[in-house]
């Protein structure tokens, strides 16, 4: 794994096939440069499959940072794989029903 950002809260990390791996936590003090790192990643490689099993707490600012920010030019998110009860609570509270509502460890494309 190549770790592309990490501030003691947070890890991004470039997977083996591809992958971001988003660990740690997410809120207003490093949600943009979780927008950035992804934005740069959607830019080289297309559309994303991040990996968020490890976000052991997501605010609202990290929750945008993730579905938002690494859309193409065509609109279409990234991907989200292994995505915690929490952070499916929270896009179901904000009415962000994900494409696949399946349980745990299910991909999500918002």
């Amino acid at each position: 794994m190549n770790v592309l950002y990490e501030d003691g809260h947070l890890r991004i990390a470039w997977a083996e096939g591809g992958w971001v791996r988003v660990t740690g936590e997410v809120d207003l003090s490093n949600s943009a440069a979780l927008a950035a790192m992804l934005s740069r990643l959607s830019a080289e490689h297309g559309r994303l499959d991040v990996d968020v099993a490890g976000l052991r707490f997501v605010d609202l600012s990290g929750l945008r940072s993730l579905i938002h920010t690494p859309a193409l030019a065509d609109g279409s998110p990234a991907r989200l794989h292994n995505v915690p009860s929490h952070l499916r609570r929270l896009m179901t509270l904000l009415g962000w029903e994900p494409a696949d509502a399946g349980g745990p460890g299910r991909s999500v494309v918002p």
